[in-house]
C-alpha cells in the first residue's frame, strides 16, 4: 500500500476542517451516549434482567452485519445536488436527534417486555446511526485526495471531537452514578440531543466533497462487496480496525461501569494534576502524530498506538489482580491513572489514523475498480 498520494499541494480551508470536526464531536457524543450507555441506563431506569439484554445484543449483532454494508452501498449509489454525502448529515440529523431522545424513554414498562424494548431500540438507533456514522467516517477521503491534508482533517476532528468524547463519558458518570437521578438525565439528554443535531446541520453547509464521484456508474449490491473482499490491503487493514474497535467500544462504554464501581475518584491536588496532565500528553501526542505521518507512514505509528493499547488494557488487568480490585475493594485513581492514559493514547492513534489509513485502500479501490466507494467501505 502506498503511504502518500501526494502529487499536488492540495489544501483543504481550515473553516471545513472545523465544520466538519464539530460536526463528528457531536455524532461522537450521539453515539456514544446512544450505543454504550443504553445499557447502564436500562440496569438503573427499569431493572431489567442482564441476560435479556445479553440476548438483545446477541440477536442485534445479525441485523448489524447486515444493515451497514446495505446502506454503505445505498449511499454510494445517492446523486443530488448537494452530493452523496452531505445531504445525510443535513436532513439525518433531526431523524438522529428524536432516535437518541426515544432511547430514554421506554414505551414498555412491564418487565417481561424489556427485552423487546432494548432490541427494538438497538435497532432503530442504529440504523440511523450507522446512515450518520458511515457518512463521517467515508468524508476525510471524500473532502480530501492526499493522506496529509485526510491526516489534517483528523487533526481537528481529534482534538474537537474529544468535547464530544469526554461528554459521553462525564455526564452518564454525573446523573447514572451510584445514585442515579433519572430524570434530571433525561432531561439532559433531550437539551444536548438537540444541540449535537443542530451542529451537525449547522456544520453540514461548511463541508464540501468532491462531486465528480458522482458521474460515475456504480456497483451492483453483491457485486460491490464482492470487489470489496477483492481489495487485498482492505482486508489486512480491517483485521486491526476491527480490533481497535472493539477497544474504542470498551473505553466509550465500560469505561463508566469501571469509574462508577471500581475506581475512588476524589477532588484532590494530585489527582487534578493527573487530569491536567493527561490532557497536555493527549495535546502533544496529537500534534506529534500530524507532524511525524510523512516521516513514520500512516501503518507504523497506528501499530505503535496498537502495541500502547494492549499495554495499557494488561496492565490494568494486573492491578485489578494485584490488588484484588472489586466494589467494595476500589483502587484509588492515582493506581488507575497509567493504565488509562496508555489506552487513551492508543485509542487516540486509532482515532486520528484510522481514517486516512482506510482512504488509501479505497483509493487501492479506485485504481482496480475506477470508482470511488467509501460508504461501502465503511460499511463492511
Amino acid at each position: 500500500m502506498v503511504e502518500d498520494h501526494t502529487l499536488f499541494d492540495e489544501k483543504i480551508p481550515s473553516k471545513e476542517k472545523i465544520a466538519y470536526g464539530t460536526a463528528s464531536s457531536a455524532h461522537m457524543y450521539l453515539s456514544g451516549i446512544g450505543l454504550g450507555v443504553i445499557d447502564i441506563f436500562y440496569l438503573k431506569a427499569t431493572g431489567i434482567a442482564p441476560s435479556a439484554m445479553a440476548l438483545s445484543w446477541i440477536l442485534f449483532i445479525v441485523w448489524n452485519a447486515i444493515n451497514d454494508p446495505l446502506i454503505g452501498v445505498l449511499q454510494d449509489k445517492t446523486k443530488s445536488k448537494l452530493g452523496r454525502r452531505i445531504p445525510y448529515l443535513r436532513y439525518g440529523s433531526p431523524i438522529y436527534v428524536i432516535t437518541f431522545i426515544w432511547i430514554w424513554f421506554p414505551f414498555i414498562t412491564d418487565q417481561s417486555f424489556l427485552f423487546l424494548n432494548h432490541l427494538v431500540m438497538l435497532f432503530i438507533f442504529d440504523t440511523v446511526f450507522s446512515m450518520m456514522g458511515l457518512i463521517f467516517y467515508s468524508m476525510p477521503a471524500e473532502m480530501a485526495l492526499t493522506a496529509k491534508e485526510r491526516g489534517s482533517i483528523m487533526i481537528y476532528t481529534t482534538a474537537l471531537g474529544a468535547i464530544g468524547t469526554l461528554g459521553a463519558v462525564i455526564v452518564p458518570l454525573i446523573y447514572l452514578g451510584q445514585v442515579p437521578d433519572i430524570e434530571g438525565f433525561r432531561i439532559v439528554m433531550i437539551i444536548s440531543g438537540i444541540a449535537a443535531g443542530a451542529i451537525i446541520y449547522i456544520s453540514s453547509y461548511y463541508i464540501k466533497e468532491n462531486t465528480y464521484t458522482q458521474m460515475e456508474e456504480t456497483l451492483g449490491f453483491f457485486e460491490s462487496i464482492r470487489v470489496t473482499f477483492k481489495n487485498k490491503p482492505f482486508l489486512i487493514v480491517e483485521v486491526a480496525i476491527f480490533a481497535m474497535i472493539i477497544m474504542q467500544n470498551v473505553i466509550t462504554g465500560y469505561f463508566i461501569f469501571i469509574m462508577d464501581y471500581l475506581v475512588v475518584v476524589e477532588l484532590n491536588i494530585l489527582n487534578i494534576f493527573l487530569f491536567l496532565f493527561l490532557f497536555v500528553l493527549i495535546a502533544y501526542a496529537i500534534v506529534w502524530m500530524n507532524t511525524h505521518i510523512e516521516k513514520y507512514g500512516l501503518k507504523k505509528l497506528m501499530i505503535v498506538g496498537g502495541i500502547l493499547g494492549v499495554l495499557g488494557f494488561l496492565s490494568l488487568l494486573i492491578v485489578g489482580l494485584t490488588f484484588d480490585v472489586n466494589q467494595d475493594n476500589k483502587m484509588p485513581f492515582y493506581l488507575f491513572f497509567g493504565p488509562l492514559m496508555a489506552i487513551l493514547i492508543g485509542m487516540l492513534g486509532f482515532m486520528l489514523l484510522n481514517m486516512p489509513l482506510m482512504a488509501e485502500c479505497i483509493d487501492h479501490d479506485e485504481v482496480l475498480t475506477g470508482k470511488r466507494r467509501e460508504c461501502c467501505y465503511s460499511g463492511v
